[in-house]
């Protein structure tokens, strides 16, 4: 994520209830609310599957969001993910294994977009 964009994202994550308060930004870091609580870990996840399918909504949610102050903001923040990754890769395609084709991955990523945004919608 690109340096001006650090906090504005924790504090989406904030206004949309799945992260602590955002209580300062500096260049420094970011100070978040307190909250007293343990780090989740991988058998925490599956232990319960209501608690597993609340997680999914969660991370659902969080991948719908739109991003803040970003040009073609209608997007939501998993697409500007994948747009980087693939412009990374574009430009050393040729470099990528014999069984890895940048055009099918380009394609497959907007097949897939295009069928979760009508979803979704």
């Amino acid at each position: 994520m690109e340096p001006d964009e650090r906090g504005k994202f924790d504090v989406l994550l904030s206004n949309i209830g799945i992260s602590p308060n955002v209580i300062a930004i500096s260049e420094s870091g970011i100070a978040h609310e307190f909250i007293i609580g343990n780090s989740m870990a991988e058998n925490d996840i599956h232990f319960d599957d209501k608690f597993s399918k609340k997680l999914a909504q969660i991370v659902s949610k969080l991948h719908r969001e739109n991003r803040i102050n970003y040009e073609g903001s209608e997007r939501c923040l998993v697409w500007k993910w994948l747009d980087l990754m693939l412009q990374e890769i574009e430009g050393s395609a040729q470099e990528l294994p014999s069984f890895v084709n940048y055009e099918i991955l380009r394609e497959e990523v907007r097949k897939n977009r295009a069928i979760i945004e009508v979803k979704i919608k």
